[in-house]
């Protein structure tokens, strides 16, 4: 059972290294939901099964956003003065999404998660441009650190890296697709970092079994910071030959799988 369980965890990181980095989503969309259900399997105490599962994610994910972001800078394709700008609200935000998740339920964790991602993945789809904001108006401290604020708060309640939410902002703020994607796996290598430290203190004495550290699951977070390193650029190089219409179409309908997998767990 053990050794099915490290394959099932290794396939898990494989295919979240490759879609994020094609997507820029630093590849929580899969990881979360995935190690919910294998952390089921396992018998995992239900109490506070959905915050290792985001822990755990976050903290692997800070690997997969290194490569994707990397990638994507020799790619020049990540909008760095726009990260700059965001840094002190990314990572307040991380802080706040930590605590606000350490305080809820499993199940209402999982709630949350699923009609998030099925919202969003419904916005996506069905609307074929984006609403356009003046990059003027949010092109400075004042303005962009409460959005990063918000979004790396929700992104660490949900453990999915901050790129969902990134790239349909950047590219409301008249960013290019590709670029979106790039500056949002920038962001999200910060809102992983941040926030994985932020839950391995919240959940410091919290778990209270065996190879875990905080709300990281140490073997878990072993390898998948290995599948999905090795992946993750193959992801970024693909983004570079597919049509920004097929990425959002892909981005869409990743969202709303995985929304409904967790509404009907």
């Amino acid at each position: 059972m053990a050794e099915l369980v490290w394959i099932m965890i290794a396939l898990i990181g494989l295919v979240a290294g490759f879609i994020g980095g094609l997507l820029g989503i630093s590849g929580g969309l899969v990881t979360v939901p995935c190690l919910f259900l294998v952390f089921s399997l396992q018998h995992f105490p239900t109490g506070d099964l959905m915050q290792l599962a985001i822990g755990t994610s976050l903290a692997a994910m800070v690997f997969n956003a290194i490569s994707a972001t990397y990638s994507h800078h020799r790619q020049k394709t990540v909008k760095w003065n726009l990260v700059k700008a965001m840094f002190p609200g990314l990572i307040l935000g991380c802080i706040a999404g930590a605590f606000l998740s350490y305080l809820l339920s499993t199940t209402i964790l999982q709630l949350i998660f699923g009609i998030f991602a099925v919202l969003l993945g419904l916005y996506l789809y069905r609307h074929r441009r984006l609403p356009q904001i003046d990059p003027h108006r949010f092109s400075n401290g004042k303005t962009l650190n409460p959005i990063g604020f918000g979004v790396s708060m929700v992104s660490n309640i949900l453990g999915i890296g901050g790129g969902t939410m990134f790239v349909p902002i950047f590219i409301g703020l008249k960013v290019p697709m590709k670029n979106a994607i790039g500056t949002s796996a920038a962001t999200g290598f910060i809102v992983s970092l941040a926030g994985a430290i932020s839950y391995l203190v919240f959940g410091w004495g919290e778990t209270h079994y065996e190879h875990t550290l905080g709300y990281i699951y140490l073997p878990a977070f072993v390898i998948l910071a290995v599948t999905t390193f090795m992946t993750a650029p193959f992801g970024a190089r693909m983004a570079e030959h597919i049509k920004s219409v097929k990425l959002k179409r892909l981005f869409s309908i990743a969202l709303l799988a995985l929304g409904i997998l967790m509404l009907i767990r």
